[in-house]
């Protein structure tokens, strides 16, 4: 648990940057106004998602099986190809006129994979302080960029924008250097194991999708069936849900290394790993719900009335909670090479968040997205973990083979 604190604590320092600013537009800004940061969040969480076809957990696996030199070459296929792709739908999107901020939002999540797999390294390699730094300093930069801008040219929303895009890319620019190095000095060949890598990702994709869509698709839904007010409403307590997000992630990237280390020599370290992770996030989760919930009075009377709504607030927050019980599971099915119960899970909730959606947020508006969006991840969550008791005496077999 030392290095889950070590963890948490940079993530929340680095997270607490953009929190600050995320609540001081809502302040500052009309719901209306505020639901393009929806927007653009909501996209970023797609791309990100999408960038890299979700090879990161693959290539946690390749750092304890495969040389460094092997892994960048599989990571400049990956970010090349993922490149391309971005390029061709950006270009799609600026002759569909769409927004710029929604082609930041795109290249914003593929320099996020770049940034997730330097982070990687960190935590595989034990080099938590490393990991600290640049977590610190991602959110120093997106604090000091978009206030730097907002005192130069006024305060607007777009900055936030370029902020975000140059707090992920800065931190990642020395990692980009020593690759594009080595890929002057190196001829650019298949890897053997670019073929497994994107093997595992690509059916792990799909499931990312999924936790994206119900994690973001509220707001698209309130949008297209009730007005931009309702969507900066529900983004705005979406803030709220990204923090219990920030410890769930800081947990797991702090249990990922020791799950693939001693699950097979020390399984009851890792059941003891995952259990405080589950009851701190339970804990924090509740304190987090009663603390927003005394306070909401002092937030502007648009948002006000949402918080105080015991249904939003615990939807969401619940909802986050409940996405970690998914999100530490999938490790033992990608150990023992059983990912398509990962996707069979994210499909279930999927379909459970399509449907909810269609049928409460047109009546409900923010309280049903909210709604659905607690539905989703329960359901994929309790999916989860159903697949998980019915193949566990298999995959412990399997296990013992790999």
């Amino acid at each position: 648990m030392k290095m889950s604190l070590i963890y948490i604590a940079s993530s929340g320092l680095s997270r607490m940057f953009g929190f600050i600013i995320a609540l001081l537009l809502g302040f500052y800004f009309s719901p209306a106004a505020y639901a393009k940061i929806g927007y653009f969040m909501a996209l970023f969480g797609f791309s990100s998602a999408i960038s890299g076809f979700a090879t990161i957990p693959a290539f946690a696996k390749q750092f304890y099986e495969e040389t460094y030199e092997n892994i960048l070459l599989i990571l400049i296929w990956i970010v090349g190809i993922s490149l391309i792709l971005g390029t061709i739908f950006s270009a799609f999107l600026f002759f569909l006129n769409y927004s710029g901020y929604y082609i930041i939002a795109i290249y914003s999540g593929i320099f996020f994979f770049l940034f997730q797999f330097v982070q990687l390294e960190y935590r595989i390699k034990l080099k938590p302080l490393f990991y600290v730094i640049n977590e610190l300093i991602r959110g120093l930069l997106l604090f000091l960029i978009f206030f730097s801008l907002s005192y130069i040219f006024g305060f607007h929303i777009q900055f936030y924008f370029y902020a975000f895009l140059l707090s992920i890319l800065l931190p990642a620019l020395p990692f980009i250097c020593k690759v594009l190095i080595f890929f002057w000095q190196k001829k650019l060949a298949i890897p053997q194991r670019l073929k497994e890598v994107l093997t595992t990702g690509l059916l792990i994709l799909p499931t990312v999708f999924f936790s994206s869509f119900v994690n973001f698709s509220g707001r698209f839904f309130l949008g297209y069936t009730t007005d931009k007010s309702a969507v900066g409403v529900y983004s705005f307590c979406c803030i709220f849900g990204q923090i219990v997000a920030a410890l769930s992630d800081a947990l797991f990237n702090a249990y990922q290394p020791v799950f693939y280390k001693y699950n097979q020599s020390d399984p009851a370290l890792t059941r003891r790993h995952f259990f405080y992770s589950m009851l701190l996030m339970g804990g924090f989760s509740l304190g987090l719900y009663l603390f927003l919930y005394v306070c909401s009075p002092y937030f502007p009377q648009e948002y006000a009335l949402y918080l105080q709504d015991k249904t939003v607030l615990l939807m969401i927050i619940m909802g986050f909670a409940l996405r970690s019980i998914y999100q530490f599971q999938n490790l033992y099915f990608i150990l023992v090479c059983r990912s398509y119960y990962i996707t069979a899970a994210g499909f279930i909730g999927f379909m459970a968040s399509l449907i909810a959606s269609v049928l409460i947020i047109p009546t409900w508006g923010a309280r049903g997205a909210a709604i659905c969006l607690f539905i989703g991840f329960f359901i994929t969550s309790a999916s989860s973990m159903l697949f998980y008791y019915a193949v566990k005496p298999r995959g412990l077999n399997k296990l013992q083979e790999f």
